[in-house]
């Protein structure tokens, strides 16, 4: 039988509640959901005015300037949470073929989503996403 190990080593996040584990998991405690209104983009045409945006996440910290302008913020929030769970697994890829990050998500994009979307203005409706 040939089975493989996984070991999670470092953790990453970037949420509504908190970027950082840390912040993340404090927000966890004190029961914060992180839902408020829609600040991202224009939300006259829909019904729904709130969400769970991401407020305190600045890419510059985890990203170079030049590589974060070319990417999704969705993007921006993936490669900085890989980056905080390298930084907190002390990872110096000792066995490259043996090892890696894993990044997972909810949701894609709302924004990039919405920017896809045909929504006549005169038609006030919740997108079909």
């Amino acid at each position: 039988m040939n089975e493989h190990q996984v070991v999670i080593t470092g953790l990453g996040a970037v949420t509504p509640i908190g970027t950082g584990v840390k912040t993340f998991y404090e927000g966890l405690k004190a029961g914060r959901n992180g839902i408020a209104k829609v600040t991202h983009f224009d939300v006259t045409d829909f019904r729904t005015k709130l969400a769970a945006e991401v407020k305190d996440f600045q890419a510059e910290e985890w990203i170079d300037k030049k590589s974060a302008r070319r990417m999704d913020r969705f993007t921006q929030f993936a490669m900085a949470a890989s980056a905080m769970a390298i930084e907190e697994a002390d990872w110096n890829q000792p066995h490259l073929t043996k090892t890696g990050p894993v990044s997972s998500s909810v949701l894609a994009s709302v924004a990039h989503r919405k920017s896809k979307m045909d929504i006549p203005s005169s038609k006030k409706r919740d997108p079909k996403v």
